[in-house]
């Protein structure tokens, strides 16, 4: 599918009711959508300025076909089951908001060192302890940064904007990739879990995002395709599951239907 309008929220992380808002135009253009490179959602046919302003209320950014703006995508799991690196990666997302690259999409990924994915990406942001290191393919150690946000406010977006102009190859960290974040995924010392899903091609068409919107929870998209639903407790989630696997969401981390890290 060809897209002609693409949707983000920072850093892939998408609130309740932004999935809702996604699926009420879904439904009103019969449309599918499918989870982009970026972690967005492409939609291949034009929306109306009324429909544009509707997904901006809830806080969602559009771009139609043409110049992309760089991607940032963190850890699904971030601040449930890892290093809480929300904050870096939204931010960082917005301030790159006014970079526009014309060649193709570019993904930035914020990874952290306890946890990597080994995901491929244009450029990649390791947090180490108090420490950012910023890596391409062609640099292994571009700088350092202190992770904390006031301390990289403005020095991050400046280094990854300088680096993404060079137009770098995509590679993936020097971790071993750690696959997709599919299936159960407990919360730590939490009660509350996660649940990854996997779907052919990417694509939820209005039927699945109406379902996917009735869980009123928050999702993350990554850099498989897939998503991440977050914040149920036991019983939900395996409500959840009982209600999406027929609909073909995948929830089998060993199932030949979870992708590898696309190409970018």
């Amino acid at each position: 599918m060809t897209p002609q309008l693409r949707i983000r929220s920072h850093g892939g992380m998408f609130t309740a009711a932004q999935i809702a808002a996604l699926a009420a135009l879904a439904e009103q253009t019969d449309s599918a959508v499918r989870i982009g490179a970026g972690g967005g959602f492409e939609f291949a046919r034009r929306v109306n300025g009324a429909e544009l302003a509707a997904l901006a209320r809830v806080g969602l950014r559009s771009r139609t076909a043409g110049g992309f703006t760089p991607a940032v995508l963190g850890p699904a799991m971030s601040g449930r089951d890892t290093r809480d690196l929300r904050e870096v990666t939204a931010g960082l997302e917005r301030d790159l908001s006014a970079v526009t690259i014309p060649r193709h999409e570019h993904l930035v990924l914020i990874e952290d060192e306890e946890a990597p994915t080994g995901a491929p990406a244009h450029v990649t942001v390791i947090a180490e302890g108090d420490r950012l290191r910023i890596r391409t393919a062609d640099e292994a150690l571009t700088t350092v940064l202190p992770a904390d946000r006031a301390g990289s406010r403005f020095a991050l977006p400046r280094v990854v904007a300088r680096l993404l102009r060079t137009d770098p190859a995509p590679a993936a960290s020097s971790a071993a990739p750690g696959g997709a974040p599919v299936g159960w995924l407990p919360h730590g010392d939490s009660a509350a879990v996660s649940l990854g899903a996997a779907l052919d091609d990417g694509v939820l068409d209005p039927r699945r995002l109406a379902f996917l919107a009735a869980i009123e929870r928050p999702v993350t998209l990554t850099p498989w395709r897939t998503l991440v639903v977050h914040d149920m407790g036991e019983g939900t989630a395996e409500q959840v599951v009982r209600v999406l696997a027929p609909m073909g969401f995948v929830f089998d981390a060993a199932s030949p239907a979870v992708p590898s890290p696309i190409g970018l």
